[in-house]
């Protein structure tokens, strides 16, 4: 029997909390049989399992959405879609995160690699400088107490080099590719938005050509979020060894502080990669149903971008937010 079967649309509209357990059963299938038939290669074939079984249903979801398009006249009321974009993200985020955190650290570090690499290289990293380094060009900016070098995820070994001051906090950053000095907060703003905005367009674009295909990017980023839950699961565990066999309610007291900790800024920026999957999805439909620029065509296509402008506006939004405030 397809894993699909289980679930059709008319169910998933009445009670769209079964797609949360839907996702959280194919999650878990996924993890399963990636260990058992490609460990090699098990991070990105979860994704991959995992997505499979959704695809069918989500391809239903986004025609039903099209169809809608024509008949209802404001487009915000038009919301379905966007709840069960959400209900499945959390459901695979409360997967992913499950297994993480349960299973041996040997199997998740080869079961997760590549989004353990994708999060090592894109991470900041602001270590403690009590020095003044070499690199620390004149003038220091004003309250740096020393400067530490990092790549923050760039192609060379030494890219960047971050000043520091007294809160250990980052003030200002040097580029040595072109020496040019600037407040972080600026810089990271630019480089938090600038990554955002691609990963929105990658959304629209994989929706746009193969209907579902952004369910991928979505699944993807569950699992790092995924590894986020585990990781402070762990880290409570660190702090409190004699709690170590107290995995179960440790999971599940981390689960809420750490979606918590995201939620300011991770609600503007999920809802803009499911409002973009959506517009994507629902031109593409909209080019196969009807004639080119015919009147249904334009009121789809005029819809679906206006979604996608409102996308953009929450990734802007959620990127102060992550930075500045």
């Amino acid at each position: 029997m397809s894993l699909e079967l289980l679930l059709s649309p008319k169910k998933i509209e009445k009670k769209p909390q079964l797609i949360f357990l839907f996702s959280i059963l194919a999650a878990t299938i996924a993890i399963l049989l990636s260990i058992r038939i490609f460990p090699s290669h098990a991070s990105i074939v979860m994704i991959t399992f995992t997505i499979l079984p959704l695809i069918p249903l989500m391809v239903k979801f986004i025609e039903i959405e099209e169809y809608s398009y024509e008949h209802t006249k404001h487009p915000l009321r038009r919301h379905n879609l966007l709840k069960i974009y959400c209900f499945i993200f959390l459901g695979l985020v409360v997967g992913f995160s499950f297994w993480y955190t349960f299973l041996p650290t040997g199997v998740t570090e080869g079961l997760f690699s590549e989004q353990l690499n994708t999060i090592s290289s894109g991470r900041f990293q602001a270590q403690k400088a009590n020095y003044i380094s070499p690199y620390c060009v004149e003038p220091i900016p004003e309250g740096v107490t020393g400067c530490s070098i990092t790549d923050f995820g760039g192609d060379s070994e030494y890219e960047y080099v971050l000043y520091t001051n007294f809160n250990d906090r980052p003030s200002h950053i040097l580029s040595l590719e072109d020496g040019n000095v600037e407040e972080f907060d600026s810089f990271f703003f630019r480089y938090v938005l600038f990554n955002n905005l691609q990963l929105l367009l990658m959304v629209f674009l994989t929706s746009f050509i193969f209907g579902a295909g952004a369910i991928f990017i979505i699944a993807w980023n569950a699992s790092l979020v995924g590894i986020f839950i585990g990781e402070t699961v762990h880290k409570m565990l660190a702090m409190f060894p004699m709690f170590y066999y107290a995995r179960v309610p440790a999971y599940f007291a981390a689960l809420p502080l750490s979606l918590g900790s995201i939620l300011l800024h991770g609600i503007p920026e999920f809802l803009g990669f499911f409002m973009a999957a959506l517009s994507g999805g629902v031109i593409s439909v909209a080019m196969i149903r009807h004639r080119f620029m015919d009147a249904h065509f334009r009121l789809v296509m005029k819809d679906a971008l206006l979604l996608f402008f409102i996308a953009v506006a929450l990734v802007l939004v959620a990127a102060y937010i992550e930075v500045l405030v």
